[in-house]
């Protein structure tokens, strides 16, 4: 009987030691984890989107990097907790459970240092909770309050696109990529009887104050569209789209001798393929931008109609898109993005995120459902400010659209 008992007593110390390394362990593997989804936002935040391996990571939101890790490590401090019966092993178990808990401590240590990070960066920059906002601007030549519209349709049909961009009362509505079931007219009447149409590549535009001239051009890049599979090999190219139009709105700022000068709004399509590199695409934009030398479209002088009548311009020798006083657009880069710099400044000019200015809380544009990265965004010059900025759910298509209310900075 002693013999059974005993014999039994070293099986259930042999099992009960057995249970502690495999807890050990469980909890280095828990807090290996978290230093694993800590350490891949880190640095997808500090190396961004400079090389191709690293845009992945600059990609991961924050939104769920950040209860991920959370979880995680709970879940391996809870670990730590069972981690207990020290008396029972022999004293060179003792040492090496003592040494596998430093290890699983200071990996939670870094675990929890990286999520108070992400925590701080969710509510500064993600949320922009802690922004200096301006309540209120002067007037945009002789629009007192310009607001901007911009929604990629991502050629998904719907009857209630016209009505969606008309309670926005917008100065400038920019739908990219439409489709063939859009009444360009009805859109046109509902946003303003007297409103401007024009329509060029994959943009239209209705515009409240007369479009003086524009270019366009496409940025010649070999992606593949997103969602795409069935159509046809030409129809999956996405090159990207670049266009500018100047927009007649008064005097405004940098006007030759204090004359009106009209306002210029660049508009971005880059391609959605994620296997390109967005450094490359960047810098391959603005590259273009500054060296082209494509037509440029001058409104019909005597075209009172708002139709939109243009006629190619070969008197004017012009290279490069004209300075940009707003930027707006499908970027494909989420906000935030080391490359974004790149697209979005110039020789000898510079612009200013539109949300870090005046929006506030979670602020995505893709996908529909579930927006997880802010890829629709608007530029200002710094004669600009924001004093509004809003995504807004259509409830169809593939994008929120962003609306933006800007005047003259004071």
């Amino acid at each position: 009987m002693r013999l059974r008992t005993g014999r039994a007593r070293r099986i259930g110390l042999k099992l009960d030691r057995a249970i502690q390394r495999w807890i050990s362990g469980l909890g280095i593997a828990i807090a290996l984890g978290a230093c694993a989804v800590v350490g891949a936002w880190v640095i997808g935040r500090t190396v961004s989107d400079r090389f191709i391996w690293s845009q992945y990571l600059a990609w991961i939101p924050t939104v769920l990097a950040l209860p991920l890790a959370f979880v995680v490590l709970v879940l391996s401090s809870a670990v730590a907790l069972m981690d207990e019966g020290a008396d029972r092993l022999t004293p060179y178990a003792r040492d090496r459970r003592r040494r596998a808990r430093r290890i699983a401590t200071g990996l939670r240590a870094i675990g929890w240092v990286g999520v108070a990070w992400m925590a701080w960066t969710l509510v500064a920059s993600e949320l922009n909770l802690g922004a200096k906002r301006v309540r209120e601007a002067g007037p945009v030549g002789r629009v007192d309050s310009f607001t901007l519209v911009y929604w990629n349709l991502a050629n998904w049909p719907s009857e209630r696109a016209t009505e969606l961009v008309r309670v926005q009362k917008p100065t400038l509505a920019v739908l990219a990529n439409v489709g063939y079931d859009l009444d360009r007219e009805v859109l046109r009447e509902k946003v303003g009887g007297d409103a401007e149409l024009l329509e060029a590549g994959p943009f239209t535009l209705v515009a409240a104050t007369p479009i003086v001239s524009w270019g366009i051009t496409s940025l010649g890049f070999k992606g593949t569209r997103l969602n795409s599979e069935g159509e046809s090999e030409a129809e999956r190219i996405d090159p990207g789209r670049a266009m500018w139009i100047a927009l007649d709105v008064g005097r405004v700022e940098g006007g030759v001798g204090g004359e009106a000068r009209p306002l210029v709004v660049w508009i971005l399509d880059l391609p959605s393929d994620v296997t390109l590199s967005r450094r490359a695409i960047a810098e391959s934009t603005r590259r273009q931008l500054v060296a082209w030398q494509g037509t440029v479209f001058r409104r019909v002088p005597d075209d009172a109609e708002g139709t939109g009548r243009y006629r190619a311009d070969t008197t004017l020798a012009m290279t490069g898109f004209p300075e940009p006083d707003v930027i707006v657009g499908d970027f494909n880069i989420p906000r935030g993005c080391w490359s974004l710099g790149v697209v979005t400044t110039g020789p000898g000019w510079t612009t200013r995120g539109a949300f870090e200015q005046a929006g506030l809380g979670y602020a995505a544009t893709w996908p529909l459902k579930m927006p997880l990265w802010h890829i629709d965004q608007t530029f200002l010059a710094p004669w600009l400010c924001a004093t509004k900025y809003r995504v807004v759910n259509p409830r169809t298509g593939l994008h929120w659209m962003q609306v933006v209310e800007f005047g003259a900075a004071e």
